[in-house]
């Protein structure tokens, strides 16, 4: 019965933090030229940016094109407005509250960059739900520019938590063309996600930003796929080495390491947390107290499960 319990915990968790992946990461699922989990800007069912299926895949049938785009002149024309202007392109995984952006877009503060987090925390909701704190972003990118000088992109991710009954942004991560390697193709990327508050994010949104100047030839697009997000804990991330010998296993709550000598040692229970760390293990005793299942993972990425009976 115990050996049962053990594995619908680590069941339950595997399929706790397979649930805390972005929709359609890989963009393979589309329903007609939407990719479905994603959103991007439309109104009155014109699409304000480009945002297309493209067979030039990092992995799969299929990855997603976003790039700037021409406000269209004939829903300039409805709204009355004289002049049009060129819209951002955006891809998010939130939802989005169009009435306010378009206003912005119109009054002509859509690109001051001083408008405050709160109106950013409003304005993209319904992100993913979170129960374990993600530490990054991954995924690929390929930056195809037309006019180097004048288009550029950027990826975020917020983490958003309600705090005295207001939706607020707790962290941030960001990568842009700034860091951008300059070969041609697809090239990784990272989001290191820093909780600046200590407050633990409920919610994560992502937002790709492509920026550019329409020249001969277009717009620049950037194109991404197989985007993720990585958990310091998570049993998607661990690796099983059979080199490495936890014993007794399962125990009463005494142990000992084999194959980690010198080694730096992390334990984490059932729900990620850390229980127990040891800066250079020289194969002593360890002990934990709490029944339950638990992880033993080396500073290289090598995880074995122990139950403590």
């Amino acid at each position: 019965m115990k050996k049962f319990l053990s594995f619908l915990t680590v069941a339950f968790l595997v399929l706790s933090l397979n649930a805390q992946q972005f929709n359609n990461s890989g963009f393979e699922t589309w329903s007609g030229n939407a990719p479905q989990g994603w959103n991007s800007l439309g109104y009155m069912g014109y699409n304000l940016c480009k945002v297309a299926k493209s067979t030039d895949a990092h992995s799969g049938n299929y990855a997603i094109e976003v790039a700037s785009q021409n406000f269209p002149p004939v829903l300039a024309a409805i709204m009355g407005m004289e002049e049009t202007f060129v819209v951002p392109g955006l891809l998010t995984n939130a939802t989005i509250d169009m009435a306010t952006l378009i206003q912005m877009f119109t009054s002509g503060t859509a690109g001051d960059v001083e408008f405050d987090m709160q109106t950013l925390a409003n304005l993209f909701t319904d992100g993913l739900a979170l129960t374990n704190q993600p530490s990054a972003i991954t995924g690929y990118y390929n930056f195809v520019q037309v006019d180097a000088e004048n288009s550029y992109f950027s990826i975020l991710g917020l983490m958003v938590a309600e705090v005295e009954g207001q939706r607020q942004i707790v962290g941030i991560g960001y990568y842009s063309d700034e860091e951008l390697m300059k070969s041609e193709g697809y090239q990784e990327f990272t989001i290191d996600l820093i909780n600046f508050t200590g407050t633990p994010a409920t919610e994560l949104i992502l937002l790709a930003l492509v920026e550019s100047d329409e020249v001969e030839g277009g717009f620049s697009s950037l194109f991404l796929d197989d985007v993720n997000v990585v958990y310091p804990s998570g049993l998607e991330a661990l690796r099983f080495d059979n080199s490495l010998s936890v014993y007794p296993n399962p125990t009463s709550g005494d142990f000992r390491i084999e194959g980690a000598k010198d080694s730096h040692i992390v334990i984490t229970n059932a729900l990620g947390q850390v229980v127990e760390q040891i800066e250079h293990y020289n194969g002593q005793n360890i002990r934990l107290n709490d029944k339950g299942v638990y992880f033993v993972r080396l500073d290289n990425g090598s995880v074995r499960k122990l139950i403590v009976e």
